[in-house]
């Protein structure tokens, strides 16, 4: 299932010593991108695996593509160079998925630039090591796949085989991720469902659920990368919703993984400010006495910024009266 040089139409993986990457149905580019540069006398790990219509590309057990396509369902497996290019390559395998998900050990090193490879393997992620907020959290949206199985949990799930999708090609569609606990944020990575397609997107986040803040507008897009990162700060978030503002004609709003990045966030503030036992005017009363104070004040701030702003203000007077005359 390869398309080396000169070899028979299919499947490839083709990286070179600049850490240009490309996966061809043919000579036809199903997702491209760049690494930082291989360099030479170098070993690298390359896998390309299949399951069913979906095909998943790795560099160095990091997944660069997840994409689908229906051309191919069986066939040779090679590997090939570039003309009058040398590449070294050891532990070839090639691995029935169904019957084992063992990790990928093809490797090549080269001792001059730009090699070309192709190799088949199976690997299927099971967790994210890269410190994904995300994983396995809440996932809701406003519209799913449900007939097949195209949930909002299968976003953030870890398996880049699964993805949600919407249930019609309809935009401002959302997903929305609940992080359980107050992050604090520094950015988010989108894998689209199909490669070289253009999705119009923005990301919103929340401490409430109630008062939204818009951290990444990408509604004008041009990138047609399957694999989006953004980076921003956002200070003491539990949600995070992702809209589809923008599509391409033939694509609907569908993806593989949805990933937040941060750090724990500052603890949750009760807003029984005096701790009576209730919520209630005593409260207010005593935010007011300290309005204004900001982050350089810490014995205010550290006491009742309960929305974790770096500041004392009508937001956090506002969460008091949420839930006035509470019991707590």
């Amino acid at each position: 299932r390869v398309n080396g040089i000169n070899a028979p139409n299919g499947y490839s993986l083709r990286v070179d010593d600049t850490g240009a990457w490309s996966v061809l149905q043919n000579s036809t580019a199903l997702a491209t991108g760049k690494l930082a540069a291989f360099g030479i006398n170098q070993w690298h790990n390359l896998s390309l695996s299949f399951k069913g219509n979906s095909i998943t590309a790795k560099i160095d057990n990091t997944t660069v593509a997840a994409l689908t396509d229906t051309t191919y369902r069986s066939g040779y497996v090679g590997l090939a160079v570039t003309s009058y290019k040398c590449a070294q390559f050891d532990n070839f395998s090639i691995i029935n998925n169904s019957t084992s998900t063992p990790t990928p050990t093809t490797s090549i090193t080269s001792t001059t630039p730009t090699p070309t490879l192709t190799t088949s393997a199976s690997p299927k992620p099971t967790q994210d090591s890269s410190g994904n907020l995300a994983l396995g959290k809440l996932a809701t949206s406003d519209s799913e796949e449900s007939s097949k199985g195209n949930i909002a949990s299968n976003a953030n799930d870890g398996d880049n085989n699964t993805r949600w999708c919407t249930a019609d090609s309809g935009l401002n569609h959302w997903l929305k991720i609940d992080l359980g606990a107050g992050y604090n944020l520094t950015g988010t990575e989108v894998m689209w469902e199909r490669a070289l397609k253009n999705y119009k997107y923005k990301i919103d986040v929340s401490s409430d659920n109630v008062n939204w803040t818009t951290s990444v507008d990408k509604t004008n897009n041009l990138s047609t990368d399957q694999t989006q990162r953004d980076s921003f700060t956002a200070n003491n978030i539990r949600y995070v919703r992702i809209t589809v503002t923008g599509l391409e004609t033939d694509a609907w709003a569908s993806i593989y993984e949805f990933r937040v990045y941060g750090k724990s966030g500052p603890a949750q503030l009760s807003p029984d400010v005096n701790h009576d036992g209730a919520v209630n005017m005593s409260d207010v009363i005593i935010l007011a006495k300290v309005f204004n104070s900001i982050n350089g004040d810490g014995r205010y701030v550290a006491a009742y910024d309960l929305n974790g702003d770096g500041a004392i203000n009508m937001t956090d007077i506002i969460l008091i009266a949420a839930k006035f005359n509470t019991l707590v």
